[in-house]
């Protein structure tokens, strides 16, 4: 498991987060700035807010992350992703066949 794994890669579209109610909240506790950014939805708190990198949920996430990954797999680490199967990467060091 590579921990915040989906936090590490950069979203490579423009997508918006609604954050409501306590998150709001948090955000502001967290850096004051962010209140003139809180909007209201009837009586309930909101901030929109672009994302800078994929966060777990989203649908764009899980790719990226395998984007990145695969790159540094066969960029840096010089595996080979299988032609039949893109979520293999292969790699033989000294006769032995890694996966």
């Amino acid at each position: 498991d590579i921990p915040g794994a989906f936090m590490q890669a950069r979203i490579d579209e423009l997508l918006h987060v609604k954050l409501e109610g306590p998150m709001v909240d948090l955000m502001v506790r967290l850096d004051p700035t962010y209140a003139k950014f809180i909007a209201y939805e009837g009586r309930k708190k909101i901030i929109y807010t672009e994302l800078d990198k994929a966060l777990y949920g989203t649908m764009q996430a899980a790719y990226l992350f395998w984007k990145k990954l695969t790159s540094f797999l066969v960029n840096d680490l010089g595996f080979i992703i299988n032609p039949y199967d893109p979520c293999v990467a292969n790699k033989s060091i000294n006769g032995n066949q890694f996966t």
